[in-house]
């Protein structure tokens, strides 16, 4: 990269190529380090360091499309291009790729109409090679440039484009967490003692980071592959806030605002009618301030202290000017007056205090509710990223193999599925023999009999099964029957004496010894399932596990 990082970055520990050199290596290392780039600065600086080195090109330039203009943002070249200008998109071959949606390879650019010759004269450049950003409405390029005549094959072209739909999917992770970033700093302005680190110190680059990224590489029915950059899969749900996050940011009222003087006033209005209309009903004498203490606590509640010192000021002078004698004048003719208005003051500011106290908690909690629930997402993208990847590799490993590259994306895809079924917050029941066949796809059907009716589960209750039955399939997959060939796996399940009973039982795996001690699965399992009153019984036989899980049939419906 073009300067140094900071020495605690993380990015550090990756080199940019693999230690042979070659291209697979260098491919999954710029993977993985545009999977923890922050900055659209750094995807740009990685892109242009790993398709030069790829390539073995003499320069490499990424382009930004703003407006009807290309800027040229990044480069890593022999020597300097045009890094920092502009130029229409009409006279730029970049602004042709962009414009059209497609690679170009020019292996003499004197020899194209396309390209400025008068602009090139000056510079090194002989041969190059453009491929878009973005597939339906490109908002990039990037461009490999030789300073000799030669001729580029095509896997070359796919290199540069894979290097492209990596940049894309990189540079929409930025922006979901520029977003994030000003969701936060938004809350902090309105009132939040919190204060979380800023994650992209760079500006918004121009037109790139305002529009959607769909890369060429996008989902293909046929064959189950869900690719690396699609929007689908790698933003999906985590690119949308949860539908209360604007009351889990906001705080309740934002003080000294006039909407939080108003409450106050109001406030103050109600409990004085409140008290007139007592002591019209009630013949016997009436304490002046008693309306007034829930006055204060609402104002304080709602608004903060600003607006419940407001209430304590305005209804203090109103029980003193209309409900102590001598009434409509400010004045106090006895000890009981002093200690009645004393008694009121002090009350007040008690309340102020606890009032005040309780909405900073809520505040606290409202915010660390969002944060964990943007954090949750932000990490189920990430492991669908990097899923993805792996999708990515299979294909561009086995690429002289695609039926094998089609089987693996196919139960690669299904895990993706199940993956972000287990961490979605779901509002709706689900299926209990769809979310069965959901988690057991991956592992293909051959081997695996499911049997039972179909019942509708309550959303808390299918999240902690589909998290149960993909701790017992991962483990079958590893160590018991679905790890050989000839093993098989069978899961039934009916309603009876009022419960749902559901069966799990692997044969003809590896031998099975019953543990010495108690595991992190075993007890995983147990916790996930006592959340949702359900329990779960483990059988070790020799043949293969055994469990058997029961929940109220209530819990479901059928």
């Amino acid at each position: 990269m073009v300067g140094s990082d900071p020495p605690n970055r993380d990015v550090a520990r990756f080199p940019l190529l693999g230690a042979d050199k070659s291209e697979l290596a260098g491919l999954e290392a710029v993977l993985r380090r545009l999977a923890i780039s922050i900055s659209s600065q750094e995807v740009m600086e990685i892109i242009t360091q790993a398709a030069r080195a790829l390539l073995h090109a003499d320069g490499v330039t990424f382009v930004l499309r703003d407006g009807d203009r290309c800027y040229y943002a990044e480069e890593d070249a022999i020597s300097p291009l045009w890094k920092g200008k502009r130029f229409p998109m009409e006279a730029c071959i970049s602004g042709w790729c962009m414009i059209n949606g497609q690679g170009v390879i020019i292996p003499n650019i004197y020899a194209d109409a396309r390209i400025p010759h008068d602009a090139y004269k000056p510079t090194f450049v002989r041969s190059l090679a453009m491929v878009p950003i973005g597939k339906d409405n490109p908002i990039a390029a990037v461009g490999a440039y030789w300073s000799r005549l030669r001729e580029i094959p095509p896997p070359e072209l796919d290199l540069l484009q894979a290097l492209a739909n990596a940049a894309a999917l990189a540079l929409s992770h930025v922006e979901l967490r520029r977003a994030r970033r000003d969701e936060r700093e938004l809350y902090n302005a309105e009132g939040s003692t919190h204060q979380r680190p800023q994650e992209d110190p760079t500006p918004p680059t121009p037109a790139l980071l305002r529009q959607g990224l769909t890369t060429s590489a996008d989902r293909h029915p046929a064959d189950g592959q869900v690719s690396a950059s699609s929007e689908s899969t790698i933003l999906g749900d985590s690119a949308a806030l949860p539908a209360n996050a604007e009351d889990w940011f906001a705080p309740v009222m934002r003080p000294h605002s006039p909407t939080a003087y108003a409450v106050a006033v109001t406030c103050v209005l109600l409990a004085t009618l409140a008290r007139l209309a007592f002591g019209w009903w009630s013949p016997a004498e009436l304490a002046p301030f008693t309306t007034y203490f829930p006055a204060v606590l609402v104002a304080t509640l709602i608004a903060g202290v600003p607006s419940g010192l407001l209430c304590l000021v305005l209804g203090g002078a109103l029980s003193l000017w209309a409900f102590m004698p001598p009434e409509f004048a400010f004045a106090v003719r006895s000890p009981a007056h002093i200690v009645n208005l004393s008694l009121y003051v002090f009350s007040s500011i008690m309340i102020l205090w606890v009032a005040e106290r309780y909405r900073r908690a809520l505040c606290r909690l409202r915010h660390e509710q969002g944060w964990r629930t943007l954090l949750h997402k932000e990490l189920q993208s990430r492991l669908n990223n990097t899923l993805a990847v792996a999708q990515a590799i299979v294909s561009h490993t086995l690429e002289t193999s695609p039926q094998k590259a089609r089987k693996i994306n196919r139960r690669l895809a299904a895990l993706i599925a199940t993956t972000r079924f287990a961490g979605e917050l779901r509002q709706q029941a689900v299926d209990l023999r769809s979310l069965v066949e959901s988690e057991l796809e991956p592992y293909g059907t051959a081997r695996i009999k499911i049997k039972g009716p179909h019942i509708g589960l309550e959303p808390k209750l299918s999240q902690a099964l589909a998290l149960a039955l993909h701790e017992l399939a991962t483990n079958a997959a590893k160590y018991g029957s679905l790890s050989v060939p000839e093993g098989h796996l069978a899961v039934t399940w009916s309603i009876c004496a009022g419960q749902v009973r559901l069966s799990w039982a692997e044969r003809a795996g590896p031998l099975v010894a019953t543990p010495t001690k108690r595991g992190f699965g075993t007890s995983f399992l147990e916790r996930i399932l006592s959340d949702v009153d359900a329990t779960i019984n483990m059988n070790f036989e020799p043949e293969g596990l055994v469990c058997g899980v029961r929940f109220a049939a209530s819990s479901a419906i059928s």
